[in-house]
């Protein structure tokens, strides 16, 4: 994937390093904030895995807001996945692979942090067959 936008930490919620996370960047939760990322060429995707969170340490996940929903779009696929408040990987296997030139993901609902009201996605991977 690459960015969407001009921001340089887009690129950090798909580099598998749990030291480094995006964040939503602005006032507030970031409910209805949105990530995009463009796949080099048009792919089928058939896997999710989230990363949600902080994983940079315990402090930093209980501390930071987790993505409670989030919305998925690819191309004339959408669908809202709720997560559970857990520090765990989360896969989302979809009912079918969807072609798609992109990836977006839009904040609908967040785990409160008990330290922060920012809401970081530290990694997401999308797999095809």
């Amino acid at each position: 994937l690459s960015p969407s936008s001009a921001a340089s930490d887009v690129y950090k919620r798909q580099d598998d390093d749990i030291q480094t996370s995006w964040q939503e960047g602005v006032v507030g939760s970031g409910i209805g904030e949105s990530i995009v990322g463009y796949f080099s060429e048009s792919c089928n995707v058939k896997y999710l895995m989230f990363r949600l969170g902080n994983w940079k340490t315990d402090r930093y996940f209980y501390g930071n807001n987790r993505p409670s929903c989030l919305r998925i779009q690819m191309e004339d696929f959408s669908t809202e996945i709720n997560f559970p408040d857990k520090y765990q990987e989360f896969w989302v296997e979809l009912s079918y692979p969807y072609e798609t030139e992109y990836l977006s993901l839009t904040i609908e609902g967040v785990h409160a942090g008990t330290s922060w009201d920012d809401t970081p996605i530290t990694d997401v991977r999308a797999f095809g067959i």
